[in-house]
């Protein structure tokens, strides 16, 4: 009897190409993939109905991925399966009955002999075109006013913040607002934006992968990397008082460059990272504090939990609404404080400089 390795996400890179999986789990091609490459263009959905061109992909380092610029779908191969088979790929169980799923469909690992199963059916031409977001604006609301407590219209706005009524990608109409789906565009600068919708469980951003605050950031004594722009916004509350500014990578997944942190280090006396307290979030902190030493922070307010979610405060918006700026500002005094006399320990041990 053979005995088999464990089938994981590599032994199956290992035998398949992401191209593949996306082919036999989506109705696209081969070539309609590395058209989108190559062109840097959408094409109609392959996973959904679609009169617009609103799909494209895009390696991130050796990751191939998908986006759904309608906020549908954005993922590697394995959240496209997982999408296909209506599966969370974050949850563990999920994930293996997707390995498992991958592994028949392509006749590999245990299923070797039996007979290879694609899944996708061949597809006519899609037509394809370079993609243009629009949008209008609308009036600030209540509602609004709600989610971003604390903040006034003036500052927002200044910030590149504003709340959206329509989106169109290649002249179609894509998005309308409602009540229950809200969306805010977030202008980065040079014709860089993210359109955020704050109520959707996945899929919440669509737009440009950009530095978020970098346009409009200001040198400080200390820098503070956070996981989105809302976040920034927060912490801009207290810059004045405190001598901080902070920006936001295009995800919490993003690391930064050598020459982002090599900027930022020229802007900022000491640097922070406030990420969640989840597994992306302490594995992304923990890999800048090796590659580059920053520091990182964590809120745990009542710690994540896998099959419950978020009970507590996850990111500083969090603290603010929840809790209060009172109690906000004495999160941030706190980290100080600790910080400060840590680096004077050190300095009166070993001198000044480090």
């Amino acid at each position: 009897m053979q005995i088999l390795p464990k089938l994981t996400k590599q032994y199956i890179l290992d035998r398949i190409t992401q191209e593949e999986i996306f082919v036999a789990y989506s109705k696209v091609s081969l070539e309609d993939i590395q058209y989108c490459l190559d062109s840097n263009s959408l094409i109609k959905s392959p996973l959904r109905t679609d009169n617009i061109p609103t799909f494209g992909f895009h390696y991130t380092g050796k990751i191939l991925r998908g986006q759904d610029f309608a906020g549908y779908f954005w993922g590697d191969c394995f959240d496209c399966v997982a999408y296909n088979l209506k599966l969370d790929s974050k949850n563990p169980h999920n994930f293996n009955i997707i390995l498992e799923n991958i592994a028949k469909a392509f006749g590999i690992h245990k299923y070797s002999k039996s007979e290879r199963k694609i899944i996708a059916t061949n597809i006519n031409i899609i037509q394809k075109v370079k993609p243009q977001i629009d949008y209008e604006i609308r009036k600030w609301t209540r509602k609004d006013a709600e989610f971003w407590k604390y903040q006034t219209r003036k500052d927002l706005e200044n910030d590149g913040i504003y709340p959206i009524l329509r989106m169109y990608i290649n002249n179609g109409l894509i998005y309308t607002h409602t009540d229950n789906d809200p969306c805010y565009v977030y202008l980065l600068g040079k014709n860089k934006k993210k359109l955020y919708f704050p109520k959707r469980n996945q899929y919440k951003f669509i737009g440009d992968s950009v530095f978020q605050g970098i346009h409009n950031f200001r040198p400080s004594r200390y820098g503070i990397i956070t996981k989105s722009y809302k976040d920034v916004r927060y912490l801009r509350l207290f810059r004045d008082k405190y001598d901080l500014d902070a920006i936001a990578p295009g995800s919490e997944k993003t690391i930064i460059t050598p020459n982002q942190y090599i900027y930022l280090r020229t802007q900022f006396e000491q640097l922070f990272i406030l990420y969640d307290y989840d597994n992306t979030g302490i594995h992304s902190a923990w890999k800048h504090r090796e590659k580059y030493g920053i520091e990182p922070i964590f809120l745990r307010d009542k710690i994540w939990n896998r099959g419950l979610g978020y009970k507590g405060c996850k990111d500083f918006y969090d603290v603010c609404i929840k809790l209060g700026l009172e109690k906000a500002e004495e999160l941030i005094e706190n980290g100080i404080r600790f910080y400060e006399t840590q680096r004077n320990s050190y300095e009166e041990n070993f001198g000044q400089g480090i």
